[in-house]
């Protein structure tokens, strides 16, 4: 029902966090799934990131590969954005990117 909806937005306004980044979908070459044993054959690509954001500061950099987030393979925009907003505020969130053909793990609070 509608009332149910409206009362979810009105408490997670201002609760849900943001990374700073635009993303883009990507699918990853089946020899990366294998090296790096992904569960999912895509990640996220980082086309963009905020200056100020949260993942600009953490270190994120343009043509990272988000393949994980809170220990979680995201392969979809919806479901980086549902690991950030399980998140609570003031919370950290890991993300294990693949850049230069390697896995880097980050850590940063989204904004």
């Amino acid at each position: 029902p509608a009332h149910v909806v409206m009362a979810f937005l009105a408490y997670v306004d201002g609760r849900v966090g943001h990374l700073g980044i635009e993303i883009t979908p990507l699918r990853l070459p089946w020899s990366y799934r294998e090296r790096f044993r992904l569960p999912v054959p895509a990640g996220l690509v980082v086309t963009d990131t905020l200056p100020e954001g949260p993942a600009h500061q953490a270190g994120v950099l343009l043509g990272d590969v988000i393949v994980e987030a809170g220990g979680r393979p995201v392969s979809a925009p919806h479901r980086l954005r549902n690991e950030i907003a399980l998140t609570p505020p003031g919370h950290d969130i890991r993300l294990r990117v693949i850049r230069g053909g390697e896995i880097h793990e980050l850590s940063l609070r989204p904004g």
